[in-house]
């Protein structure tokens, strides 16, 4: 299981990858999106997110019908899909 989960700020879009280590996740979301190290600009971030933060955050279905209360439909929290989680990958993306 990955036990760790980064959220990778780039160009205004973020989108959170889980993965054992901080190099696991840069080698995955560069060959993911073919970006070079020398592309990403000086307000780009790289954070850990708290395992403790875990819970509060949900993967929305943004295909699904948009509620004007509740928004899209939530298919299950970052804590949740940690719980299977087998290999690295990008969990959410705000760039659709």
């Amino acid at each position: 299981m990955k036990q760790k989960i980064y959220e990778f700020s780039v160009g205004g879009e973020k989108e959170w990858v889980c993965a054992d280590t901080l190099i696991e996740a840069l080698k995955y979301y560069y060959d993911l999106t073919a970006m070079s190290i020398s592309e990403f600009e000086n307000d780009d971030d790289i954070i850990e997110i708290p395992k403790e933060k875990w819970a509060e955050m949900k993967i929305t279905d943004t295909e699904g019908i948009e509620d004007d209360e509740t928004g899209f439909p939530i298919l299950m929290t970052f804590a949740e899909y940690m719980e299977t989680a087998n290999r690295c990958d990008i969990i959410a993306t705000t760039n659709y």
